[in-house]
């Protein structure tokens, strides 16, 4: 990714590139040759150029064969696209000196919803301007889902609080808050963004599998690393109150926490984590 700024640090274009194909089996998902299922979530905090913020993208994908079938995972690829457009924003409002909030708010537009999340948000998670020494971290996704007059969009901001302890990367809370429009069933919805929160978290700090000879090299579940009780955080959620189009919970939280404890831990040591898990690369 790369992007032009302003004198002000306002952003003025960026390129966004997105390599594997997600579903190189399932043709009805391609669309005048683009994998659309792999560009999902690369427009997080900000808007597309026909909005006030004047933000320019361009998307590429450019298929690459990996040599092992790929499928989709929760959260679809808006985990990774999100993961490196939120944490790519947090760097630009780093280098212009701004308030990561305040930074993604200007990039906005005219997309209350978002700008209405994202406030609240910063409510809930006691957001203290995410400056060096705080360890806390914000993040913000937005999914659409349908085509034309039916599209349900779905929208949650949430703010991490990280650091890094014994054993790797250490999660104290996360405070997440969703428009998914009209709600039926509210204490559904909360269960599926608590435990999309908590999938998110295991993909910041574990669930990957390396390979040999075409097989996982892990071959039980506890060589994952996947987060126990005991490192899962405080957890707070709240809702927007909506009429909108109901939209599908299940997947939005998962691709919003990784970005978000990337963005605290930042934060909390000065260091940039641009791989999941964050701990990949080592310090």
């Amino acid at each position: 990714m790369a992007s032009g700024a302003s004198g002000r640090g306002q952003l003025e274009g960026t390129t966004h590139l997105t390599n594997p194909a997600l579903f190189d089996f399932w043709e009805e998902v391609f669309l005048g040759g683009v994998d659309t299922a792999v560009l999902h979530g690369g427009r997080s905090s900000s808007k597309t150029r026909d909005t006030a913020c004047q933000l320019i993208r361009l998307v590429d994908h450019v298929p690459v064969t990996i040599g092992l079938p790929t499928a989709r995972m929760r959260g679809n690829s808006a985990v990774y696209t999100g993961f490196a457009t939120e944490c790519f924003i947090d760097e630009l409002a780093g280098i212009a000196q701004r308030d990561p909030l305040l930074y993604r708010l200007s990039l906005l537009g005219q997309d209350a919803r978002a700008a209405v999340v994202l406030r609240a948000a910063a409510r809930l998670g006691e957001w203290d301007g995410g400056v060096e020494g705080t360890a806390q971290g914000i993040a913000m996704i937005r999914m659409d889902l349908g085509q034309g007059d039916r599209v349900a969009r779905g929208f949650i901001a949430c703010v991490a609080q990280a650091r890094l302890g014994e054993g790797g990367v250490r999660v104290d809370r996360l405070s997440a808050v969703a428009d998914i429009g009209r709600i039926p069933n509210l204490d559904l919805a909360r269960q599926q963004i608590e435990g999309g929160l908590v999938f998110g978290l295991s993909l910041a700090t574990g669930s990957s599998a390396t390979y040999r000879a075409g097989m996982p090299e892990p071959r039980r579940m506890a060589g994952l690393m996947l987060p126990t009780l005991e490192d899962t955080p405080d957890v707070r959620v709240d809702f927007i109150a909506s009429e909108e189009t109901p939209f599908d919970p299940g997947e939005l939280s998962v691709a919003v926490a990784p970005p978000a404890i990337a963005n605290a831990l930042h934060a909390a040591t000065r260091l940039r984590f641009r791989r999941l898990p964050l701990l990949s690369e080592g310090l």
